[in-house]
This record gives structure tokens, C-alpha cells and sequence, in this order.
């Protein structure tokens, strides 16, 4: 027993020693930290994501939103950035967005907010970093979630809804009646011409009792056919306003005014005259002008037929042959030759006649358009033959005149 006392002492006393000779470093290491505790407390650099916001569960084609909130911890003010980016199933970064820097008090919160679409379903990855910093030091703070993003749901076909029975509705009639002519036209004294006027039903019923009057100062006029009964729906009728020009006329422009009138609707139209002098050779100037309208004319039938299947080959041979021969009359006209250019107009007027024939040879058509065109063109024809024996008569008349007052001239020379 007091063996055990005594080495119990001998430890004591050890112990004892070996304090009192390391005395000085223990008080030194608790100093040590006590002065390292009161600094902290003092100057601390901190922040942290009080608030994370994110969807669980993102259906393909819809855009992801992501909200964050960074709290300033410490004591001190920190400037501090944060940025938001997305992370694929093979950990790509697919979306990036940043804040900018901004300085944060003790306690103070900063909200940032970014998102995203996906374009392919899977496992995606959302990152919110903080990087912040003092006067002391720079920290950064990180966080992440996980959101699943899903393909949209199959939505079943609607069956089919049956038609409803389609309602009658009345047809509410449509009048339109449209108009096409020259409007302007040059003729010489003691010339006449024949115009033109098409009417066109483009309305949805018939138009009746269809008349065309004219009124026209110092010039005479005619108008032809005097009425049409019946213009059906989308066809086109034709009237002739023959006119006049007195030999006494003054040069001027002249107001032609006309109506085309139905028991439905009514439509107007002008036309201006310009009447100058008589040229050299009028009468050729004047077929060379009428010509070229019937070779026009007589043109757009050939090319119709053809559209309709009818052989129109040696129609097109005759009418290049007739343009030829106009293009010369006019040259020879422009020079002053108007015998050589009323010789061209003689071939013309063969070849349209042959062209005539040629039409008149095609099948019939169900309306009555081409026969009132070779009717116009026909009486066209005879016009322009009469000019030309008239203008014949008047030369010879003139010849036989100046033969009879020569002998005159010679006996009353003798008397002097």
C-alpha cells in the first residue's frame, strides 16, 4: 500500500514539472486564439443563396424559369456577380446568363433570374455561382439542382364532326356592264371611219334591251345595230359607230359622247376626233390606216380559230404576206410614191380577201361573232373599193379638164 502511494506521488510531481516548464507556450496558444476569435468576429467576408427557385419537371417545347436570392452574411460590404447556366445529361453547358456587379451591405439580398428552353428531353443540370469580394479577400459560392425535362403527352384525335347540311342561299343578281374602245382617233377632212364599241356582260344575270346612241357636233354619225335584246352573262356584243368627217370641217378635236344603255344599267364613254387637213394622197393614208386595223382584226380570229383546232396555216401565210405588203404601202407613202404604195394596198387588199375566204371555210362557231366581223370586214372592202373608183373618177375628170383648157391657152397667146 504504501508502495502505490508512493509511485502515485512520483507522477504527480512529474506532472507538475512538466507544466510549470511549458507554461509560457500553452499561455501563448490560448492568447493566440483568442485574438484570431476577436478579428473574425470583427472583419467577415460571407454570402450564401437564401432562395432557389426551379421547376421539377419541364415538358419539351416550354421554356424553364430559375430564380435565385444572394444574402450578404458578413459584416462587411461586398461587390458581388452572379451567373446562372444549364448543364445537359453529358454535362454541355447549353445556356449561360450573368448579372452584373453590384455592391451588397451586411444583410442585404440580391435577386437573380434566367431561363431556358430545352430541345431535347433528359436530365438537366441548373448552376447558381456567386463570386463576391472585399477589401479582405475574394469568395465564390455555388449551388446546383437537378430538373427532368419530358416529352409533351399524346393528345387523341378528335373524331370527325359530320358536315352540316349546306344552307341555300339566294343568288343576288350582279349588273356589269364594261365597255372597251379607242378613245382617240385622227382623221383628215372628208374622211370616213368606222369605230368600234365592245360591251362585256360580267355580271351574273342576262342584260336586255341593250342600245347604243352617240351625239357628235359638225360630224355625222351612224350607229349600228340600233338594238340587241338579249347580252348574256361573261359575252361580249359589238356596235358600230360610222362616222363623217365633213370636207368643210375645221381642224380641231371633236367630243364624241355615248351611252350604252340596258333595262338594268347604264354605262358611258367619250371619244375624242382630231380632224387635221387633207394630206397628200388622202385616200392612201386613209386605207393604209384602215388596213392596218382590219389586219388586227382579222389577226385575233386566226389565232382564235387556231386555239379552237381549226388548221389555219395558209390564214397565217396570207396574213404575213398582207403585213409585208403594208409595211411597203407605207414606206412608198412616206416618200410621196402614191402609185407604188396604192399598188402595195391592191396586194393587201388580195391577200385579206383570200384570208376572208380561208374563215369563211373554218367550221362554224355556236355565236355569231365571226360572221359579223367578216360582215364588217366585208364592208370595209367595198368601202375602200368605192374610194378608189371615185378618186379615179375625180382624176379623170381633172385630166379631161386641163386637156380641154390648153387649146384656150395657145389662142389667146397668138393674140397677144
Amino acid at each position: 500500500m504504501n508502495k502505490k502511494i508512493l509511485i502515485v506521488s512520483i507522477i504527480l510531481i512529474l506532472a507538475v514539472a512538466f507544466i510549470l516548464k511549458n507554461f509560457p507556450n500553452v499561455i501563448t496558444g490560448l492568447l493566440s486564439q483568442i485574438v484570431n476569435l476577436s478579428i473574425g468576429i470583427q472583419n467577415s467576408t460571407l454570402a450564401r443563396f437564401v432562395y432557389f427557385s426551379y421547376p421539377s419537371e419541364v415538358t419539351l417545347g416550354n421554356t424553364a424559369t430559375f430564380s435565385v436570392n444572394l444574402q450578404n452574411i458578413g459584416n462587411m460590404n461586398i461587390t458581388a456577380g452572379i451567373e446562372i447556366y444549364v448543364k445537359n445529361s453529358l454535362l454541355t453547358t447549353v445556356s449561360s446568363s450573368y448579372d452584373v456587379n453590384y455592391t451588397l451591405a451586411p444583410l442585404d439580398i440580391r435577386n437573380f433570374s434566367a431561363s431556358y428552353t430545352p430541345t431535347t428531353i433528359g436530365t438537366y443540370w441548373v448552376i447558381a455561382n456567386a463570386t463576391y469580394n472585399s477589401t479582405l479577400e475574394t469568395k465564390t459560392v455555388e449551388e446546383n439542382r437537378s430538373f427532368n425535362v419530358v416529352s409533351a403527352p399524346v393528345i387523341p384525335p378528335v373524331p370527325p364532326v359530320a358536315p352540316a347540311a349546306p344552307i341555300s342561299v339566294p343568288i343576288i343578281p350582279v349588273y356589269n356592264l364594261t365597255l372597251a374602245y379607242s378613245n382617240y382617233f385622227n382623221l383628215t377632212q372628208n374622211e370616213s371611219f368606222m369605230i368600234l364599241v365592245y360591251a362585256t356582260n360580267y355580271g351574273n344575270v342576262d342584260l336586255h334591251s341593250l342600245t347604243l346612241s352617240a351625239s357628235i357636233e359638225k360630224i355625222e354619225l351612224e350607229v349600228r345595230p340600233d338594238s340587241i335584246s338579249v347580252l348574256p352573262a361573261l359575252l361580249t356584243t359589238i356596235f358600230s359607230i360610222s362616222v363623217k368627217v365633213p370636207s368643210d370641217a375645221e381642224q380641231g378635236n371633236y367630243t364624241l359622247d355615248f351611252n350604252v344603255t340596258s333595262s338594268e344599267v347604264k354605262r358611258t364613254g367619250r371619244i375624242i376626233i382630231a380632224v387635221y387637213p387633207v394630206l397628200v394622197c388622202p385616200e392612201v393614208e386613209r386605207a393604209i390606216r384602215n388596213y392596218a386595223i382590219l389586219i388586227d382584226r382579222i389577226s385575233s380570229e386566226v389565232e382564235r380559230a387556231a386555239s379552237e383546232g381549226a388548221n389555219v396555216t395558209l390564214a397565217r401565210e396570207y396574213l404575213e404576206l398582207a403585213r409585208q405588203s403594208l409595211e411597203k404601202a407605207k414606206e412608198l407613202y412616206s416618200s410621196n410614191d402614191c402609185e407604188g404604195a396604192k399598188q402595195a394596198l391592191e396586194l393587201v387588199k388580195k391577200y385579206l380577201e383570200r384570208i376572208v375566204i380561208e374563215i369563211t371555210k373554218l367550221p362554224p362557231r355556236p355565236s355569231y361573232w365571226l360572221i359579223f366581223l367578216i360582215l364588217i370586214i366585208i364592208f370595209m372592202l367595198i368601202l375602200i373599193i368605192l374610194f378608189y373608183r371615185r378618186k379615179k373618177e375625180e382624176e379623170k375628170k381633172k385630166k379631161r379638164a386641163i386637156r380641154k383648157s390648153k387649146p384656150r391657152l395657145r389662142s389667146h397667146s397668138s393674140r397677144t
